[in-house]
């Protein structure tokens, strides 16, 4: 029980960052007119599952797929380092919202997000009826159950709640409003906004220059130079030289010029240690 629940850490952090969140409603096609899966057809038939209409919340999550798609198949994935697990998630995408394919937030597992007061107050209504694989409900509950007893015990969560969702140290209001409705207030503006542009052609709002704080920049300028020099599966981080002249040809549009020069700084004082000396390879 505690594993799936825990599981609900990385859904939070990530759409705690995903500041005004398209509110779009899910398909309410009822039921019974969904199919059932082949791989569960013979469960189904023995008793050891319901049939499918009592499996599905009342307005489930319609996905349109390619006409040749099908059910099964196999993923292979590479995970290169400890650091790359984080893309077992990824592919699995299973949060509260996600991108659809014109990289648009969209509801996922909540049926509808409400983002006001410029990002610092997160509502999130879940599917009615929805449950776990094993057939518990999946509810506010659970929600309460990760903030209660995971985030803020000191043994599981030493530091605390994830550093994302404070403001100036402190914690944001959690309010479990019924059985289907969870709001996060006061989330730090940092994290919903350091995937904006100065030149407002960022997201998720499209915030220019004048609107951004200094912690958001501060935050993007960490993400950018952190991406490009980890090691991914698909190719080894760039050396610290060129990962800054790929930035600066982006100072004044995606970067801050002062958080760059504050970055030179730092990388002038710190000597850079590639990750690939300081996470160890794994394997042959």
């Amino acid at each position: 029980m505690t594993n799936r629940r825990g599981g609900i850490v990385l859904a939070l952090l990530l759409a705690s960052a995903f500041g005004d969140a398209a509110s779009a409603q899910s398909a309410s096609t009822p039921s019974a007119q969904f199919s059932e899966v082949p791989s569960l057809a013979a469960r189904v038939a023995s008793g050891e599952l319901p049939p499918v209409a009592r499996r599905l919340p009342e307005r489930p999550l319609v996905v349109e797929t390619e006409p040749e798609a099908a059910y099964g198949g196999d993923l292979r994935m590479l995970i290169g380092t400890p650091k790359d697990w984080k893309l077992a998630f990824v592919y699995g995408y299973a949060r509260l919202v996600r991108f659809d394919r014109h990289y648009q937030l969209v509801p996922d597992i909540a049926e509808r997000v409400e983002v006001k007061d410029g990002g610092r107050s997160f509502t999130f209504h879940l599917r009615k009826g929805h449950r776990w694989s094993d057939g518990a409900p999946f509810t506010s509950a659970d929600f309460a159950y990760w903030w209660e007893h995971v985030a803020n015990d000191k043994d599981l969560s030493s530091g605390g709640p994830p550093a994302i969702l404070l403001v100036d140290g402190e914690a944001p209001t959690v309010e479990f409003l019924d059985a289907s409705t969870v709001r996060f207030r006061d989330v730090a503006s940092l994290a919903s906004g350091h995937h904006e542009r100065l030149d407002g052609q960022g997201y998720y709002k499209g915030l220019t220059a004048r609107d951004l704080t200094v912690p958001a920049r501060l935050l993007t300028v960490a993400d950018i130079f952190e991406a490009l020099s980890a090691n991914r599966p698909y190719r080894r981080g760039l050396p610290e030289a060129e990962v800054l002249e790929i930035m600066r040809r982006d100072v004044g549009t995606r970067v801050c010029p002062d958080c760059f020069d504050a970055l030179r700084v730092f990388l002038d004082r710190t000597p850079f240690v590639p990750y690939s000396r300081r996470v160890p390879r794994q394997g042959p």
